[in-house]
């Protein structure tokens, strides 16, 4: 017989990982709650004082912003006119975008 083991271990990178996509649900929700098209491009502004979600941030910003198709994602930072508040384990985030004019 062989035997198999499995690591069910959750790293700190995996779980940066779900919390990532945890964001881009709600950046996607934003975005449709905002009035855009799928295909319209943003810049994204995701605020919190979180050191979970931050490091998130940092570890999967080329993850979000493909998925949200944000030109620009920057942190703690002035926001535009659209914003919604979102919770993700409890912690809040203000998420903030503008359409991107082409």
């Amino acid at each position: 017989t062989t035997s198999v083991q499995l690591n069910t271990e959750l790293t700190q990178e995996l779980r940066n990982e779900g919390l990532a996509r945890e964001l881009v649900r709600n950046v996607q929700q934003a975005r449709k709650d905002a009035g855009l098209d799928v295909e319209n491009y943003i810049e994204l502004v995701l605020n919190t004082t979180d050191d979970q979600l931050l490091q998130a941030i940092k570890q999967c910003k080329d993850f979000i912003q493909t998925e949200v198709l944000a030109t620009t994602l920057t942190m703690n930072t002035d926001s535009f006119d659209y914003e919604n508040h979102a919770k993700i384990e409890g912690n809040e985030v203000l998420i903030s975008l503008q359409k991107v004019s082409k």
